[in-house]
């Protein structure tokens, strides 16, 4: 399991000046994390910080079925410009999703008529090029004569005999741990050989792993043992690197452990540290760390009642009451006199 805890400072308006600090928690030890927070809160706190926790959440992506729903009735209705713009707008979303939420007949359906609707408009190399793409994502569907034109079918199967004439790809997939991948809105796969061969060419691709950046978009397989390694970045990782605020943090599963790295900003000059954490020396790193990239945080003032001047100012107004009570005492002793009960003098009968 992969812990990363990535933690930025934003300063509030107004004073006194304090600062939050965001810290992006991820899947993992949780003692490992629970140390970490509370070495971070107690030694922020020392500086007006305040600890914020926030969980980084899923990546929500739009729904593309509706949209496919509409621009294939769209085409039933015979409205073909309106067709052929949903599809192309569709075409260029799920190049960049991936494919998103369709699976591979709703692909083999986007680009299939999307070829018919340009066929029909006269737009052929069009047509073709989005034939090509839906015999790429399924080569093995049939179509159905009684709802396609006899010269959509001859274009398609023409598709078909062209691509079956070039040497597959197995593909072997290198995925995060835990990781999944989703070829042509096929089932997710795991690190390892795909089951089946893929015609060469662009493919769409989806790759997600818990704690990492999810990967979408277009690859091109062309070799016949092609290797996909997505260039999988952590998110607190990526949180870390484009967190802009004063400090940010960030805790790593490293082959030797768990590594705590702190970045910040001191008179305009970027400063990182890095230590190794476990659960009993968190608060001790955690300050250390702290204290390297923003500098040993000022002694505080001592309370009032441990400051010497309060000492002072007691010690002189005691000596002053005792030497207030003192002279009387010592005067009226000296004239042979002795105090009364009553506040007066007694003088002895001569």
């Amino acid at each position: 399991m992969l812990i990363c805890i990535g933690a930025g400072v934003r300063a509030s308006a107004g004073p006194p000046p304090t600062s939050e600090v965001s810290i992006w928690v991820m899947p993992g030890d949780p003692q490992i994390a629970s140390a970490v927070r509370q070495g971070l809160s107690h030694s922020l706190a020392g500086r007006g910080r305040v600890l914020r926790e926030q969980t980084l959440g899923e990546v929500t992506e739009p729904s593309l079925r509706a949209d496919l729903a509409q621009a294939l009735a769209a085409y039933q209705s015979l409205k073909l410009d309106d067709a052929l713009a949903s599809l192309q707008r569709l075409s260029g979303i799920a190049q960049r999703l991936g494919g998103g939420d369709l699976d591979t007949h709703a692909l083999g359906d986007l680009y299939l008529h999307l070829a018919l609707a340009a066929q029909e408009l006269g737009q052929n190399d069009a047509a073709w090029d989005a034939l090509v793409r839906a015999v790429r994502i399924d080569p093995t569907r049939a179509l159905d004569p009684a709802r396609v034109p006899p010269r959509a079918t001859t274009a398609h199967r023409r598709a078909q005999l062209e691509l079956a004439q070039l040497t597959g790809v197995e593909l072997e997939l290198r995925l995060p741990p835990g990781g999944h991948a989703t070829i042509d809105g096929d089932d997710a796969h795991e690190s390892g050989t795909i089951g089946r061969r893929l015609v060469p060419g662009p493919h769409f691709v989806r790759v997600d792993a818990a704690g990492y950046e999810p990967f979408r978009g277009m690859v091109v397989l062309a070799l016949p043992n092609e290797i996909f390694a997505p260039n999988a970045r952590a998110l607190a990782s990526a949180a870390f690197e484009s967190e802009p605020e004063e400090i940010a943090a960030r805790l790593d599963r490293v082959p030797e452990g768990w590594r705590l790295r702190l970045r910040g900003m001191s008179g305009g000059v970027r400063l990182e540290a890095a230590a190794r954490v476990d659960a009993n020396n968190a608060s001790a790193v955690t300050a250390s760390l702290i204290d390297r990239v923003l500098g040993v945080a000022p002694a505080k003032a001592p309370p009032v009642w441990k400051r010497w001047w309060l000492w002072t100012i007691v010690g002189v107004g005691v000596t002053a009451v005792a030497v207030a009570v003192a002279v009387p005492v010592a005067l009226s002793t000296r004239n042979g006199s002795t105090p009364g009960s009553a506040g007066g003098v007694i003088v002895p009968l001569r």
